[in-house]
């Protein structure tokens, strides 16, 4: 199948969601083709931005989507100052700290680190270093979300506070290890693009917490560089993957700690047959 028209099939599986007030970058995985021909299950991978602005209606909507699973890839702190509101039906939750540094502040850190951000071309390469250390630093992490996966009863929403970095690189090491082609991999991380604009006015809305503290102060072109998923963003966690670990395979095996059954097991689950 052309790009063009798988593009239009991805849009045409996201048109039939419901559209979220209180959530940003919500969407569903599904209709992805791996390279034998399969393809990714609708509506069992969710993927958004964080959930603490969900209204009533937003609750009633995600309620017949059947999510059994929320697996939260936010810090503790962010969970705290934005705690995802489901209502009284909530999903099981699943709280996997994706590449969280240890014995630190994490949100402090990366408010200092983004204050020094100066223009659009710096955001690209701090971007680009933040993704990586996602594939590789979170790689434990990221490989205990695919277990849960793997023995679990999806449908599952995974997400973090924008729903682009953590789970971005999430989805994406999934959809790889699915089978799918890279071009396709990147093509699904790039959506996120069509978010920023409301991403931008979500983290505004929260006010200056700890964690977007550092955004807030980001000069606006710097911002949307930052809040992008710009595909040498994805290429330098992929790059790094190859030179850390010689091969996704290995990367899998190593870093992830997944193993051959695991990845059937997920095949079975979340691809058509």
């Amino acid at each position: 199948m052309a790009p063009v028209a798988l593009a239009s099939v991805v849009c045409t599986f996201a048109a039939d969601l419901p559209q979220l007030a209180g959530a940003a970058n919500f969407r569903d995985i599904g209709g992805y083709k791996t390279a034998g021909g399969r393809k990714i299950k609708n509506r069992v991978i969710f993927r958004s931005g964080e959930l603490s602005g969900l209204t009533t209606s937003d609750q009633r909507e995600l309620e017949s989507l059947q999510i059994r699973y929320e697996i939260d890839l936010r810090t503790n702190q962010e969970r705290a100052e934005a705690p995802s509101r489901w209502g009284e039906n909530a999903p099981e939750v699943i709280a996997i700290s994706v590449g969280e540094p240890r014995n630190s502040d994490p949100a402090r850190s990366a408010a200092n680190s983004m204050s020094a951000i100066g223009n659009p071309a710096e955001a690209e390469r701090f971007m680009q270093r933040t993704t990586a250390r996602i594939a590789t630093e979170g790689a434990g992490d990221i490989g205990e979300v695919l277990r849960r996966l793997a023995q679990g009863d999806e449908p599952a929403l995974i997400h973090c506070t924008a729903g682009k970095d953590r789970t971005g690189v999430t989805i994406a090491v999934l959809m790889t290890l699915l089978g799918v082609p890279r071009g396709e991999v990147e093509r699904e991380y790039a959506r996120s693009n069509e978010a920023v604009d409301q991403q931008i006015e979500r983290m505004k809305a929260r006010g200056a917490t700890a964690s977007a503290s550092g955004l807030l102060s980001l000069r606006p072109d710097v911002s949307r560089v930052v809040f992008g998923a710009k595909p040498s963003y994805l290429e330098a966690a992929f790059r790094e993957i190859d030179k850390q670990y010689g091969s996704f395979e290995a990367y899998s095996k190593t870093a992830l700690k997944i193993t051959p059954q695991q990845i059937q097991a997920l095949r079975a689950k979340l691809l058509e047959p």
